[in-house]
């Protein structure tokens, strides 16, 4: 029954001015969490499968554009399942919107100047655990079709890993990011028909000293206790943009005896 009317006010809620959405953000977030359950569940649970057909899924990227960061987090939580389960292809502008979060701003924290509060790293994470799940599912997706996505990540990857050097504020949280960056953009590397042109983006500057700090700074890693998935799949990277005798000279530099 409850499942039933909330696929009801949904396609109300996204008719909503941002204005409105914000006088009733704790019931649209129990909304999308509830919404989140049906879909998660409905390969097992008898007749609710049906009933998530012909929502217009699309149009709930148009909330990440309200200030609140709890629906946001509820409706990247939502587009994870919707991707998971099929039910969700993203193109071009929605996954630009989602990406636009990886430097965004939230509440408080745009008055404050203090961009890497806990919710606003909560919200980064999910938006990379967003990308990986298009870039498994949709065997279509590219992400380096999409410049920049991938720009904004590379930018994410070295704001965090200077911020790792400066504080110990969010540190589990911000390894986390780190590491989710590192493993999506090698495994769209490996995955791309052509690696070698990406070599040429304007990120790629940003890219390799990010690499280079986790791959080759001992300190680094043994500070923050990085995975070993993430080392080498920064090794990874960096084998294709320099020769062996470059990559000794880089660690022996980071690391002097």
């Amino acid at each position: 029954m409850i499942f039933g009317v909330c696929l009801q006010i949904l396609p109300l809620v996204f008719d909503l001015e941002l204005e409105d959405v914000w006088e009733i953000r704790v019931q649209i977030t129990l909304l999308l969490r509830i919404l989140k359950l049906v879909v998660s569940t409905s390969g097992m649970a008898t007749g609710i499968i049906n009933t998530t057909e012909g929502i217009p899924w699309s149009e709930i990227f148009t909330l990440l554009q309200c200030g609140d960061a709890e629906i946001k987090l509820a409706v990247l939580d939502l587009l994870i399942v919707l991707v998971e389960t099929g039910r969700l292809r993203c193109v071009t502008g929605e996954l630009l919107r989602v990406s636009s979060l990886l430097s965004e701003e939230l509440g408080e924290a745009r008055k404050l100047k203090a961009i890497d509060n806990a919710s606003s790293l909560d919200l980064r994470i999910l938006c990379v655990r967003f990308l990986q799940e298009c870039a498994i599912c949709d065997t279509d997706f590219s992400l380096y079709t999409v410049e920049p996505v991938v720009s904004k990540l590379v930018h994410c990857l070295s704001e965090q890993m200077d911020n790792l050097y400066r504080s110990f504020n969010y540190r589990e949280r911000r390894v986390v990011l780190v590491e989710n960056i590192v493993k999506l953009l090698c495994y769209a590397h490996l995955n791309e028909p052509h690696p070698e042109m990406l070599l040429t983006s304007a990120v790629n500057h940003e890219s390799l000293l990010s690499m280079t700090r986790i791959a080759f700074s001992e300190g680094m890693v043994y500070d923050n206790g990085f995975d070993e998935q993430t080392l080498e799949g920064a090794r990874h990277i960096l084998e294709m943009c320099m020769t062996m005798e470059e990559a000794d000279a880089l660690y022996y530099s980071m690391n002097p005896e």
